[in-house]
Formats: C-alpha cells, structure tokens, sequence
C-alpha cells in the first residue's frame, strides 16, 4: 500500500470483501461474499424492504489471489511430510502461513526431541516471530523451562517480552502449572532442590520489567503480578502505577491487580512524596480508596486514612473509601476511623455552607453524599436555594440523588419553582433514580406542580413499563395525553412532511429540542444511540419512518435496559460496556453510570430501542419537514 488508495478496490459494485489470507505461496487471497446488497434488513423500512432482493448474489461468492509483479509461482508445501526439526527451522519462515503451520503440527507431534532445538531457536532465532513461536510451542510441548521464559524476558523485541511475562505467569503460578512442565524443569535443572534458583530468577526479572520501555510489556506485568504470590507485588505495582498513572489502561490492570491488598498499595503510593503532589495522583487514590471501603475491613480502613491524613490526602481518600462503603450500603460516618471522618465530614458541611472557593465548595459537597443523610439534608436544601451558583446546585442535586431515602423527594421538590431549566433537568433525574422518590415525582406532575413535559420521553417510556402498580398507572394517566397512536396512522399523517420544504436552521433547533439528549449530529448532540452521520445516505421516507416508529428495527446495541439497584435506585439505558465484575450504562444526556453486579437486584431488557415512541406529540408536520432538512443536508 502506498498511503494513498485502498489496497484493495473493484469497480464492480458487488464486490464484496470479507476477509483475507495470507496462502503458503506468497500470495493474499481474499474471501469475495459477492451480493447485491448487504444491508442488514434492520436498516431497511418494510416497504423498500418490499422491493429489494436481499439475496440477490446469494448462489455466487468468490475467491481472488493477488500476486505482486513479476510473481513467480513457488513450489507448493509440504509441510506435513517434513521433519520436527524441519518445522523448527520453518519457524524463521518470513511468511505467516508457514509459521504459524509449523508451530501447529509441533504441537499435534509432541515430539519431545524437538525441545533443544527449539531452546536454541528462544535464544538465537533471527526474527522476534521465531522465538516468539519458539516460546509457545515449548509451552505447547510442556517443555517449557524457567530459563527459557528468561530469556525471553530479556528479548530485545517488545513483542517476545510482553508474551514471556504471561509465559512466566504460568511458571510462577505452581498450581497451574502441568506436571509435565514440573518434569522438563527437573530434567534441565538436575532436580528439583535447584528449582528455587530460577524460580526466584524470574520473578526477579518479572519485577525489573516494571520498568519497561514499552507500555504493553508494563500493562501485562501489572495484569500478571495480580496472579502471582510474591512478596515485591505491591512494589511492582507501585513503580508501574507512579510511571503509568495517566494511562486509564494500565491504570485499570494495576487496579484488577489488587482487590484484597488495594490498602497496601495506597499507603505506598501515599507514602511517595512526589507522586502525592503530581496532579494525576488524586484519581489514583480515590479509585484505589474505593475498594478499601468495598472491602470494609476495619483496620485497612484505619491504615489508610492514617497514611492519608500524613500525606495530606484525606479528602481524596475519603471520597473513594465513602463511595465504597456507599456502595456495600453503609456510610463514611459509619467507618472504623471515627477521628478522621467526623471531622472531615462536619469540615465539609461548613466549607460548603461558607463563603468559600467554588471548587472547595465543590468538593465539600461531594464528599456529603456519604455522610449519614439525616446529618446533611438540612444544609443541602440550603445549597438548592436559587442564590447559589448552579454548579452549588447541581452538585447539590447529585448530593440528594445518591441518597436512596424517600425524604429526598421532597427535598427535591421543595425548590422546584426557583429551579432554572438545567437545575429541573438534574433534579428530574434525581428524582427518577430511585424507585422510592418516584410516586413523589407523580404526584407533583398531578398536582401541578411538575410539568409533564419535563420527564423526557426516554423516562416517560420507562415509567409505562414499570413493575410498580401504582407507579404504573399513574405514570399511564399523566402521560396519557401524550400516549403515541398507531405508528401506521402516525407514518401516513406525517407522510405531507415529506412533501414540505423544510428549513434546515429551524430543523437544528428541533434537533436540538427533540433528539439531541441521545443522538449526536456533527458538533450537536450526545453519543447514545447511533450517530446520525451515518443516515446521510438514507432518503426522507426512510428518515421519517424511522422517527416515528423507532422500535420497528432496532440492533442489540441499542435496546434499552432497565436495572433496579439492591438499595433502591433505578437506572435506564443501554449497556455501553460490562466485565465480570459489573456493568455500564448509558443513559440520556450522554451520562454513563457504572454498577457493580453484587449490587444489581434485578435487570430487565426492554426489547426496545431507547427512543421512545411518540415524539409527534413534541414535533408537528412542519417541524418534521425541518428536522429531515437538518438531518439529510443536500451533497
């Protein structure tokens, strides 16, 4: 490739490919799926679904095989009929096919008289894919030894190291280490009495490598050292994290690395002068503080708040142990280290009272979510009140909101009429959050208090399809008027918009008005559904139907999700991400919020797609005719 045009391109507009193959000759073949059309029929509306043949192309398909210039043909392998220690040399083969074969029939041989001369190839292969492949198929014919997982520690190619580090993790790792593995380290050690000598080896190695020039090396040993029993692992971790604490990756591998002794590694890294100070430390530490008080163990409570009160960190610290401990359902007032935190947290309700820096305010009102709520409801109604700055508020908002207490609601609610339209927005989704504050909510919008209109359409779905009777029915009736009618009925009336000229600037603010919470058009707009830059090749019909009846194709991505949290918060969204540990959702407005799976009560997909039917009731003809002209710009 030249940088300057696709490496590989047809003018017959079938051609299809699907993928590539490096053949033993030299050669690229590609795989040609050669269709018509490959839209997915969820991209499609039914009735141009009608008249489009999907598998047009579907008896046909073809197999292409580029060669460069002047190419002349190689013989062909025989890769089956040659000696292990043929296949030993063909690993230093430059084409992939043939290493990746070689290294493939090693393994299904098991001949064991092919490890010398693989250990030869770790040491001494001219290319890092040789003893790269060298490395895995002695792992492969259990002959793998500590000396050879060393040097390939030492290997001058990035590559071979960060593969040796998951190598050395099985040798470490005795209890899953075969005993065949066992054997070949006898046999080349002269027994076992010599095995701590290399074992200690490599582990010392492991550790050096903390250091490492390359950050996939780094970001695999911080992963590997969480699975190792040594006793230099929170030194190891603490030297990758001072190095890598701005890389959220390696970051996050330091942190899988220690859910039992995150207190061990926070105290070192508090303890380390010059790695408090730098500016990127504070997320460390909260996120290090949060499992702490996850774990809620008394005494790593106690170390760790001692470590941060020397180092003049308590505020940090205290965020993430309070959020931790939120999280197990108790408080930071509640914690093992009374002397620390009731300060702290009477410190924080007169700093955020007071005439005080924004930012300080900021952070002292952060850190009252985890106080007892009974303690602190009193001040931040107080915060709510229309003369503070609207950050105050809406930190204040977000205060009350993590608390899962019915009381809150009414907190809430208490201010609404001051409230400017981004403090309503806040306190709209606060008040959603837990299914304890909703009927509040409800019944604020029947008494006329709270408009209807202000639950977004997103919300107001969610409320319909709510488990809660009560919640339900009145969600029903308040949002009635607002119900969506037949989409059938819905299309066919809002078929004169294609007829319209719209305005494309009148289009943006309805853009903005209507879809922006959850759709992003160039600059405007959140990322949760899909961006609608990828529309641009659609016509209106397929735009407006789309609209109007957006459950009609809907990709898995995109269904929304309702989870109801075990102390009474419900959240709504699409899962954006999830581990085996927890799962994240994101929600209207672009918000991402990540749960733990330990504290999910239950989780329920809508089959739906977040967007919710019904937008014609915020959205006339006229104004539809606008939205498609904002939308479709002409080329």
């Amino acid at each position: 490739m030249d940088g300057q045009a696709e490496m590989v391109a047809s003018t017959d507009n079938w051609f299809r490919p699907v993928n590539f193959v490096n053949a033993p000759d030299g050669t690229l073949h590609v795989l040609d799926m050669y269709r018509e059309n490959i839209e997915h029929p969820w991209s499609i509306p039914d009735d141009i679904h009608a008249a489009v043949d999907l598998e047009s192309g579907r008896e046909r398909g073809r197999l292409w095989r580029l060669t460069p210039p002047n190419f002349t043909p190689r013989k062909p392998p025989r890769l089956g009929l040659a000696t292990t220690l043929e296949l030993v040399a063909t690993l230093e083969n430059p084409n992939s096919w043939w290493r990746e074969t070689a290294q493939r029939l090693l393994f299904e041989r098991q001949d064991q008289s092919t490890v010398p001369a693989l250990r030869k190839m770790v040491k001494r292969g001219r290319t890092s894919q040789a003893r790269l492949h060298a490395l895995w198929a002695l792992a492969g014919l259990s002959g793998l030894s500590d000396e050879d997982v060393l040097a390939g520690l030492k290997d001058r190619a990035p590559g071979v190291r960060e593969n040796a580090v998951k190598l050395a993790e099985l040798q470490l790792g005795s209890a899953r280490v075969p005993r065949a593995v066992e054997a070949s380290r006898r046999g080349s050690s002269g027994g076992t009495q010599n095995e701590a000598r290399p074992q200690r080896a490599l582990a010392d190695a492991l550790t050096k490598l903390a250091s490492d020039s390359d950050a996939r090396v780094r970001f695999q040993v911080a992963f590997t050292f969480g699975e190792i029993n040594d006793a230099r692992a929170i030194d190891t971790l603490a030297a990758i994290a001072r190095r890598d604490v701005t890389d959220s990756w390696i970051r996050t591998a330091v942190l899988s690395s220690v859910p039992n002794t995150s207190d061990q590694l926070l105290t070192r890294l508090l303890a380390d002068a010059k790695f408090t100070a730098s500016s990127a430390a504070a997320e460390m530490f909260r996120q290090l503080a949060q499992i702490v008080g996850i774990r809620g163990k008394d005494d790593e409570i106690q170390r760790t708040f001692e470590a941060a009160r020397k180092a003049n960190a308590l505020l940090e610290v205290a965020l993430g142990v309070g959020e931790g401990l939120k999280r197990a359902g108790h408080s930071l007032r509640q914690s093992a280290a009374p002397r620390f935190v009731d300060a702290l947290l009477d410190q924080g309700r007169d700093t955020a009272l007071a005439e005080a820096p924004l930012d300080t305010r900021m952070k002292a009102i952060r850190i009252l979510a985890y106080d007892d709520f009974e303690r602190v409801k009193e001040a931040l109604t107080v915060l709510l009140a229309p003369k503070q700055p609207q950050e105050i508020q809406r930190a204040a908002v977000m205060a009350l909101g993590s608390f899962s207490r019915p009381e809150g609601a009414k907190l809430l609610l208490s201010g609404w009429r001051t409230y400017t339209p981004a403090i309503r927005s806040e306190a709209i989704n606060a008040l959603l959050d837990a299914r304890s504050r909703i009927p509040e909510l409800l019944d604020a919008i029947e008494g006329g208090l709270v408009p209807a209109n202000q639950v977004p359409f997103a919300r107001r779905a969610a409320l319909l399809r709510s488990t809660d009777a009560r919640a339900k029915g009145l969600a029903t009736k308040l949002f009635g008027s607002a119900a969506p009618s037949p989409r059938k009925e819905v299309i066919a009336k809002y078929q004169a918009a294609l007829s319209m000229k719209g305005d494309a600037a009148r289009g943006q603010k309805v853009f903005e008005a209507a879809c922006a919470t959850c759709h992003r058009a160039g600059d405007l707009g959140k990322d949760v559904g899909p961006n609608l830059a990828t529309i641009r090749q659609w016509n209106p019909d397929q735009v407006l139907i789309n609209i109007l009846d957006p459950n009609r194709e809907v990709a898995p991505n995109f269904i929304g999700y309702t989870v109801e949290t075990r102390d009474g918060r419900t959240l709504d969204g699409i899962i954006a991400d999830e581990t085996a540990a927890s799962l994240t959702l994101k929600r209207a407005e672009g918000v991402t919020e990540t749960v733990l799976r330990r504290d999910i009560a239950s989780i329920s997909g809508s089959g739906l797609s977040l967007m919710p039917e019904g937008v014609e009731t915020a959205v006339s003809v006229e104004q539809m005719a606008d939205l498609i002209a904002f939308l479709l710009p002409p080329p």
